[in-house]
């Protein structure tokens, strides 16, 4: 019970993100209220990305653009190095698609290029990479990056959808036949007799490629260690002060502090250690005096929130 109060007042804004992004999948417009609330308990990049997204689905491109222009301009190093990649590359899309801007897709495609460096095992960063392509009209490119992505996973329906569109496009109809049997054959339905027909007709499918922002990842956050150990301590100061100096020195003990990266954030860290442990003495006097009764001084709350709020927690 004690462990999920802690985790309860972390960044309860991301609470209201992921409810809006929910909202937003049935189409809600109750989203835009979760996202607005998210921001205003804590700006952060998921509830932005989300109103972008929100926009851009209902075709306001203008205020979807804003908001992707803020993804791309906070301080977004500290989460989930999958979810960073996440708002980089789909916000440069969105850029691109919101305002016409060819140079976002390149943008785009530079950041994609260092993350196949590195996995180049990722289909669906082969499959962005195609869609980009395709944008841009290159559709040799383009065509490499899908039947990149088609190795990886030989059943994918979206990446053989965008094989025969490609075909369609550079004028390969005997090609694009063939990915239309492929289709028939996984499918087994209406739409995937329709096009293998068209094909054979030599009629044109009408088919598009999507957008991957109208089927943006699903991103799970999680709390860092550093933010779930803050958050237990300020659980202490609030129901038992002598648990709470207790806390402080595991804290010390595990050498916790050094292994923030960021050198304010360390000091802040630091400060309010150096605080508790000066004022925790007198609060954990007044709780052997009376336990049930206890409640920490204003003073002490208020150092915690304006120093805690610095690491994402929401008090």
């Amino acid at each position: 019970m004690y462990i999920n109060k802690a985790m309860s007042i972390l960044d309860r804004s991301i609470y209201y993100a992921k409810k809006g992004d929910i909202l937003s999948k049935i189409g809600d417009s109750e989203a835009v209220v979760m996202y607005n609330k998210s921001i205003e308990l804590n700006p952060n990049p998921y509830a932005h990305f989300g109103l972008a997204i929100f926009y851009y689905k209902n075709g306001n491109f203008e205020e979807a653009s804003n908001f992707f222009d803020r993804v791309l301009e906070m301080y977004i190093s500290d989460f989930p190095r999958n979810d960073v990649d996440i708002f980089t590359v789909y916000s440069l899309i969105g850029k691109a698609e919101t305002t016409g801007i060819l140079k976002y897709y390149e943008g785009a495609l530079s950041y994609i290029n260092n993350l196949l460096d590195r996995d180049s095992e990722n289909s669906e960063w082969w499959k962005i990479r195609g869609y980009i392509y395709y944008k841009l009209k290159n559709y040799k490119e383009a065509h490499e990056n899908f039947i990149n992505a088609l190795r990886l996973d030989s059943n994918d329906i979206n990446v053989i959808k965008s094989l025969i569109v490609v075909y369609e496009k550079s004028g390969k109809f005997d090609e694009a036949l063939s990915m239309a049997m492929k289709l028939k054959k996984l499918l087994h339905n209406n739409e995937a007799e329709e096009i293998f027909k068209k094909l054979m007709n030599r009629e044109p499918t009408n088919l598009e490629i999507p957008s991957p922002l109208l089927s943006v990842p699903v991103m799970y956050y999680k709390p860092n260690h550093i933010q779930y150990y803050l958050a237990n301590l300020y659980r202490y100061i609030n129901i038992n002060p002598i648990g709470a100096f207790i806390h402080i020195s595991f804290i010390e003990g595990s050498n916790i502090i050094t292994e923030i990266d960021d050198e304010e954030k360390s000091k802040t860290a630091t400060k309010l250690i150096k605080e508790l442990k000066e004022k925790l003495p007198i609060e954990m006097y007044k709780y052997c005096e009376s336990p049930n009764n206890y409640k920490p001084s204003e003073e002490i709350i208020e150092i915690c929130k304006r120093e805690l709020g610095k690491f994402g927690c929401v008090l």
